[in-house]
């Protein structure tokens, strides 16, 4: 018998069948042309984190058969190991043309509108409620192992009304991302830590300690000046190489990209993964402590390292042992230099990469510059001390991510479960700023009661403050999901929700006096200052770019203001995308790239006027989400 936990009595427990059709007919899409282009999305464009790359296109006669149907709007969950562990799935958004084709291995699920929303849903899924029992009903061998669609059909989901719904997926898109920008935070800081170890382990071994030692020309291209005192020599002068066997009941050792030389037997299935084994061990190389060992195959890529104990290695490894004194670690670290590895890469025989081998004769005649015993020993005791203090700052950030992923994975969970009063926190006074409806229309109010006097100001220039409020400001409670339309970013439900609200609240009476066609205009009635005190304390420190932006665009024409929004927003795409566009790109993308009306009312030079007019302002783009997205085929 299967046990439930409570739930409030406002919630309802429905089968997924219930709430959403799985796998829509492609019937719907058999009208349209053939050569139509649409999005196509195979496995590896679809993120563990919700994100899609919209990058390909195919004609939809080239993908109607053989490929998963959705269009705008739908759910998609991986199917697949290990891609279903790993939370692929996501929202179908921003589709060319609003439909897309992909993977066999997607299951999809289009929300019924009366019960449930893409957004609840999508957080459904990727729940530990829906992952961890999916996974007891994956079904087939090894990595062809499944989750059944009759699973997904008949799992049983709790379901509040939709505007709960709606309020539990905004307070789990703002805490998530609050968690995962402190998971970037924390992945960033161990990049640095890993660029600042090599680049301090690169300056040691190359250029020593005494940052005013004096210097000379190495004569070798790799290395370039080194100190002067430092002698320049071939490898074969400190090392020959060895190739005796040993006692075969010495450890087995193995050498890694990453590790070096381990100092254990392996156990057997490490063995069958990292190591060439023969049958007979009287073959393997015998290896000491200081030798140096390298991996014929991988030590263009850093597959070498320094013995420890004594053991047996591969046949097919290169033993080098020392002809006199000196630290072979600090040869190891020198020669683990990305000049270094792109040296042995040279010296590698082979047609591709793949087959790349180093052999010893040509691995001795590898050059290096080699300081003094003494300050061999001091530059290895100088570096294991600061790579443990780096180390161990990696660890601790790694432990971060761990403790946050485990924290977000336990809010979702109980966010979807009815276990946290989102709406009591979304509406409670410390947190009705954050709320979504209420900052939207506080946005809006303000700037109508700011512009609405001016002849210039209706629904399009209102549209373009919206965004630059979510963009520029910073006010990303806001949420938006903007579209590249004729006059610029627009997220029309948006709009249509602010609009409806503000009508609601007798706010402001909209005029249209020209009939359906005409230009939208806004008549401030009061002021909407929401529950949460005044519009300053909502918006803290951003109301300063916030009232920036209305002092610099609020007297120009409605052209301009489109003008300048589009490049910020072409501009700001770039960002996102980890691009550094020249003025050039981001003119071309708002003339090619965007709409085609753009074409009739700019030119080039207007908008390069503009790009200028917005950096002597300040008004230039940080790379902040939202990301603009394609006009779409389905409301």
């Amino acid at each position: 018998m299967i046990r439930h936990d409570p739930v409030a009595p406002h919630w309802s427990r429905k089968r997924l069948r219930v709430v959403a059709d799985l796998n829509p007919s492609k019937a719907e899409v058999a009208h349209i042309d053939r050569e139509m282009e649409v999005s196509f999305i195979p496995m590896e464009a679809v993120g563990d984190d919700g994100t899609l790359d919209l990058e390909r296109t195919r004609p939809i006669g080239e993908v109607e058969s053989g490929y998963t149907y959705f269009r705008e709007g739908d759910v998609t969950v991986a199917k697949i190991t290990p891609c279903f562990e790993n939370g692929k799935g996501a929202i179908m958004r921003g589709l060319v043309g609003g439909i897309g084709f992909g993977t066999t291995e997607l299951t999809v699920l289009r929300p019924k509108p009366k019960e449930t929303t893409a957004e609840f849903l999508h957080w459904l899924l990727t729940s530990i409620q829906f992952r961890g029992t999916a996974e007891g009903a994956m079904y087939g061998a090894g990595g062809q192992k499944r989750v059944p669609d009759n699973f997904i059909r008949d799992f049983v989901g709790v379901f509040p009304p939709l505007d709960e719904q709606m309020a539990i997926a905004a307070f789990l898109d703002r805490e998530t991302a609050k968690i995962d920008s402190l998971v970037e935070e924390q992945r960033r800081l161990i990049g640095l830590l890993k660029n600042k170890r090599q680049a301090v382990i690169s300056r040691a071994v190359t250029k020593g300690l005494n940052p005013n030692a004096k210097m000379k020309e190495s004569g070798i291209e790799w290395l370039g000046e080194v100190p002067d005192h430092w002698e320049v020599t071939r490898l074969a002068n400190i090392f020959s190489e060895s190739s005796a066997s040993g006692p075969v009941d010495l450890p087995i050792l193995s050498v890694s990209i990453h590790d070096g030389v381990s100092d254990r037997e392996l156990d057997d299935e490490e063995l069958d993964r990292k190591v060439t084994r023969s049958d007979d061990r009287s073959k393997y190389k015998l290896v000491h402590p200081g030798d140096l060992v390298y991996n014929m195959m991988r030590a263009w890529q850093g597959g070498f390292g320094t013995v420890r104990i004594a053991g047996l290695v591969s046949p097919a490894y290169v033993v080098a042992r020392p002809k006199s004194e000196f630290r072979t670690e600090f040869v190891e670290q020198l020669l683990r230099t990305s000049n270094a590895v792109e040296e042995m890469r040279r010296h590698s025989r082979g047609v591709t990469d793949f087959r790349l081998r180093l052999y010893w004769d040509e691995f001795k005649n590898i050059h290096i510059a080699l300081p003094p015993l003494e300050e061999q020993v001091e530059i290895d005791s100088s570096l294991k001390a600061f790579d443990e203090e780096a180390e161990h700052l990696i660890d601790v950030a790694g432990q971060s991510i761990g403790l946050l992923e485990e924290r977000r994975t336990a809010l979702i969970s109980a966010a979807v479960a009815g276990k946290i009063d989102v709406t009591g926190i979304l509406n409670s006074p410390s947190a009705s700023s954050r709320n979504p409806d209420a900052i939207r229309s506080a946005v809006a109010s303000a700037v109508i009661m700011r512009l609405s006097h001016r002849q210039n100001f209706g629904r399009v220039k209102l549209q373009k403050f919206l965004y630059l409020a979510e963009t520029y400001a910073g006010v990303e409670e806001m949420a938006g999901r903007y579209d590249r339309e004729a006059a610029g970013p627009l997220d029309r439900a948006m709009l249509s929700e602010i609009e409806a609200r503000l009508h609601r609240a007798g706010t402001v009476a909209i005029e249209q006096p020209d009939g359906r066609g005409g230009q939208v205009t806004y008549k401030l009635l009061r002021y909407e200052n929401q529950d949460s005190g005044s519009f300053a304390a909502m918006l803290g420190d951003r109301k300063r770019k916030f009232d920036h932006l209305l002092n610099e665009l609020g007297d120009l024409d409605t052209k301009p203001v489109e003008a300048v929004t589009t490049l910020f927003a072409v501009w700001n795409d770039f960002l996102i995308d980890g691009q550094r566009p020249t003025d050039d790109a981001i003119v071309s993308d708002v003339l090619n790239d965007w709409h085609p009306e753009k074409r009739e009312k700019f030119t080039a030079d207007e908008l390069k006027t503009w790009l200028g007019w917005m950096r002597r302002r300040d008004i230039v783009p940080q790379g902040r989400n939202p990301r603009t997205s394609t006009g779409r085929l389905f409301p």
